[in-house]
């Protein structure tokens, strides 16, 4: 069966889950329409007219792209200007334009940790606000004959009736725990709640949001009378979503020479440094783009060095007073490398669906600042 944008959509968002994207962005299909069948997907950094009219050229079907096409209200659409060429160039074409932007950055596996981990750091953790779902454990307690269809129940929910994009119930292995009596011996068969009542314990890791979902959906599968429920709070894991990741150099070394290390694993031309060159780096931070609205929460941590693109005068003067350093190396060079990943990552899931899809990075972008 075909792929349509609709469910390229779907395979995406298992990768950067649409509701992790800031309230500010405009994230997601940009251009183009959901029942339109795709077999050619292009990535790309920017919907550049370039971009999209070699797209159009190869007879694309999707473009995907970290930075939206559109991301203020448009209030007329002449096609004279940049954006309105670009959307009638793909509605002629049936080039539809999708975008994974800061949902993309936040995600666990997505930029930030990509940039992380290619300039070498370790033990990472987010800089920014952790945006894990908020997770409960709901206990069920129920009559052994309504298991089966209550574990379908479960581990069947989708997202659908949570009003969400992807999975809404992480699921908990399920246990038949037969109820003891007084003295705790579960084969007394005369104790209230013995082997002779039969009731059993269901346990499920689930979205707390989706919870009056889940209890409805139950309720239609089991008398009210017979079901019980109850909630407890999950002891939060390590966060491992949010903007920016702070983590640990190998070995620790002085600014210089780390921003030295920085330029060569990124292949850089030149990069901006603030600080002591002698200063002793062991911890570092980044944030892929413009970085510069973290730099209070950097300046909170132990960390020494913050790495990020966009980084202005005040910045680096507000640095130089908390002894700290930076090293700015670029909003393009911080993103375009999510490009070949994305491409490995969306061949991967859209191999298992059976159809063949072909999936490539753009080729035609580069940093639009010039070293002379």
């Amino acid at each position: 069966m075909a792929q349509t944008v609709a469910d390229i959509i779907k395979v995406l968002d298992s990768i950067a889950p649409a509701e992790l994207a800031e309230q500010w962005d405009n994230t997601g299909l940009q251009v183009g329409k959901r029942s339109w069948p795709v077999k050619r997907i292009r990535v790309a950094l920017d919907p550049l007219p370039e971009v999209v009219a070699a797209a159009c050229k190869e007879k694309v079907d999707l473009l995907i792209t970290h930075h939206p096409l559109i991301f203020h209200p448009v209030k007329s659409l002449d096609i004279d200007t940049p954006l309105g060429g670009v959307i009638a160039t793909a509605v002629q074409h049936r080039l539809s334009i999708l975008c994974a932007h800061t949902n993309l950055d936040t995600a666990a596996e997505g930029l930030n940790d990509v940039l992380a981990r290619k300039i070498g750091l370790k033990n990472l953790k987010v800089l920014g606000e952790p945006r894990d779902p908020e997770m409960v454990n709901l206990v069920l307690n129920i009559p052994a004959s309504f298991k089966d269809r209550i574990a379908k129940t479960l581990t069947g929910i989708r997202p659908a009736a949570a009003g969400s994009g992807h999975p809404s119930v992480f699921y908990s292995p399920i246990t038949a725990i037969d109820k003891p009596d007084a003295q705790g011996d579960p084969d007394n068969e005369e104790a209230p709640g013995g082997r002779k009542d039969g009731s059993i314990r269901l346990e499920a890791l689930v979205l707390k949001k989706s919870v009056p979902n889940l209890v409805r959906e139950i309720k239609k599968n089991c008398p009210e009378d017979l079901c019980t429920y109850h909630l407890y709070p999950r002891i939060p894991a390590e966060s491992r979503q949010g903007l920016g990741r702070i983590g640990d150099l190998e070995k620790g070394m002085d600014l210089s020479r780390f921003a030295g290390l920085i330029k060569t694993k990124l292949d850089l031309k030149s990069i901006r440094v603030v600080g002591d060159p002698e200063m002793a780096v062991y911890k570092a931070a980044v944030c892929t783009g413009s970085g510069s609205s973290l730099l209070g929460t950097f300046f909170s941590t132990n960390t020494q060095v913050f790495i990020t693109g966009d980084l202005r005068y005040h910045d680096a003067r507000e640095a130089e007073a908390m002894n700290r350093g930076l090293i700015d190396i670029g909003h393009f060079p911080s993103e375009h490398i999510i490009k070949e990943v994305l491409v490995e990552r969306m061949r991967k899931r859209l191999a298992t669906v059976g159809e063949e899809i072909d999936v490539e990075a753009c080729r035609l972008e580069k940093d639009p600042f010039m070293i002379i």
